[in-house]
This record gives C-alpha cells, sequence and structure tokens, in this order.
C-alpha cells in the first residue's frame, strides 16, 4: 500500500492510503482509504458516474437519459418513485428522454424529503449504497431580520 495526498481543484484534502486489489467485480480494484471507511470501485457502491444532488439526478460526461430507460429512487421514510423513460402515446416520463438532469419535481416530490437510494438505468452503481448520506431537500426559507 502506498501514501498519496487526496486533491480536489489542486487542494491537498488529506493523506491517502492507496492499495491495488483483485476482485470479484473487475480485475483490479483501486481501494483509498483516507482516516475513514474504505472505499472500492466496481459494482453498485462504486464511485457514481452521476449526481445526485438537492436538485435532482444528473448524467455526467455529456451523458443523457435514453428511451426505454427508467430511475428509480427510495425516500427516507421507504417509499418509491420511479420514472419511466417511455416515448410512446405521450407518457410523462418521455419528456425527459435526451436531457441530462431530472429534477426532483419530476418524482412528484416537493420539499421537504431525503433520498436514500437512486439507481439509473444503465449504470451498475447506486446512489447509498457506496455510503453516501441522504440527499436532504428542505424548502426554501424566509429571510429574516431586517429589511
Amino acid at each position: 500500500m502506498s501514501h498519496h495526498p487526496i486533491r480536489v481543484a489542486g487542494t491537498v484534502l488529506a493523506a491517502a492510503a492507496v492499495a491495488l486489489v483483485p476482485s470479484a467485480a473487475a480485475a483490479t480494484t483501486v481501494v483509498v482509504q483516507a482516516g475513514g471507511p474504505v472505499v472500492a470501485g466496481g459494482g453498485s457502491d462504486a464511485a457514481l458516474p452521476y449526481l445526485v444532488d438537492q436538485t435532482g439526478v444528473t448524467l455526467l460526461g455529456g451523458a443523457v437519459f435514453e428511451a426505454h430507460g427508467h430511475v428509480n429512487i427510495t425516500l427516507v421514510d421507504g417509499s418509491q418513485r420511479h420514472i419511466h423513460l417511455d416515448p410512446d402515446n405521450g407518457q410523462p416520463g418521455g419528456v425527459w428522454i435526451g436531457r441530462s438532469h431530472i429534477p426532483w419535481s419530476a418524482f412528484g416530490l416537493e420539499p421537504p424529503f431525503a433520498v436514500t437510494w437512486v439507481q439509473v438505468a444503465g449504470y451498475d452503481e447506486h446512489f447509498g449504497e457506496g455510503g453516501q448520506p441522504p440527499v436532504v431537500v428542505a424548502p426554501p426559507t424566509e429571510p429574516t431580520g431586517p429589511y
């Protein structure tokens, strides 16, 4: 195992131990340990190739949602929501085909809510299975103080 700094935009966040280990999911898995849980690549708990944040689900690298795909989510209360990207017969999920972002409102959600799990068709990686904390979406707050 060798030690390397973890850098984000040129800033060193922490020193990390890095090792290459065999994996059933891939020929080689990179394991990074930075004073917390081990993060391993390959499979449903690998690093996400899409973004899950307070605005919704965003595909990265120029990827777009494709016809006949789907996005499934689970909320902190255990309830689930689904969008099926059906281009036929004016189905509501069809409007997201060819786009890279689906907002939470497309799932019929209004704040407050928290998303604990996301699965996007075509990706083995699932948000919430790699130690990601829930995404909490709070209602907008009214400004306080002197006006």
